[in-house]
């Protein structure tokens, strides 16, 4: 969102200024070039970076994966704010697409491991509430880059990401897997488990 304002904002005085505007900061920034940087540059990536975040969320923390992930993704708007060439962008965006991939997988398997059946469905509501209400909000930095021009919003916006990220990992808790699943499901990765540890301390010959 904050690529699409900082290239399409116009200063009141209507003046070409690269402190707000970031298609006369970045030499050659064309309207093409634009298209590709707000669209398939990120989303192409994204998009085939789902594919594998879902093995990560079935394989390790989902509670690191995504406090992680959002430090990561945090981090590139912090780079954002230091990019000089239409290159450099682009790397940060591809990292915005691969870092922001890792949201979905472990936020829904969170959901369905902190919240019975009868309430997920409305825990899975608050979640796209939050979503759609954090893009519209995403507005805001009308007013930011306005203020304080492109750079800074960037950066500002790359140091909140990484607080409420540090946030998480202090509050948030990781729960155990099928909390909520039948209990015959639950005694079979049990068993399963304590095979593989029977496995691992088994004493070789």
């Amino acid at each position: 969102m904050i690529i699409a304002v900082a290239y399409q904002i116009k200063p009141a005085d209507g003046e070409e200024d690269p402190k707000y505007q970031i298609r006369y900061a970045i030499p050659n920034f064309t309207e093409t070039k634009y298209s590709y940087l707000a669209g398939a540059t990120f989303t192409i990536f994204f998009a085939t970076a789902v594919l594998f975040t879902g093995v990560l969320a079935d394989n390790m923390s989902r509670k690191w994966l995504l406090c992680l992930a959002a430090i990561l993704w945090s981090c590139t708007s912090i780079g954002t704010s230091f990019c000089k060439t239409y290159w450099e962008l682009c790397i940060m965006r591809i990292l915005l697409g691969l870092f922001e991939a890792c949201i979905g997988p472990p936020a829904y398997s969170l959901i369905s491991d902190f919240f019975p059946p009868e309430m997920r469905t409305l825990a899975n509501s608050v979640y796209s509430f939050g979503i759609y209400i954090g893009a519209s909000l995403s507005n805001l930095t009308i007013i930011i880059i306005e203020a304080i021009g492109w750079r800074a919003t960037y950066f500002m916006v790359g140091c909140l990401g990484i607080f409420i990220a540090l946030v998480g990992i202090l509050v948030m808790r990781e729960p155990a897997r099928g909390v909520f699943e039948p209990k015959k499901v639950i005694e079979e990765v049990n068993e399963r488990e304590e095979d593989e540890l029977v496995l691992d301390t088994k004493p070789i010959k």
